[in-house]
């Protein structure tokens, strides 16, 4: 099984990231620069 909040790649799969903080859509800045209004 994947760990929760961890992110895998690969057949077998392979840990290749986890979040820096407890809650990451929190923290991620999810804004488009130039794209006012859409």
């Amino acid at each position: 099984p994947v760990p929760a909040h961890t992110t895998v790649a690969g057949v077998p799969a392979k840990i290749v990231g986890k979040p820096g903080c407890d809650k990451p859509s929190l923290d991620m800045d999810q804004h488009f620069n130039g794209c006012e209004g859409i």
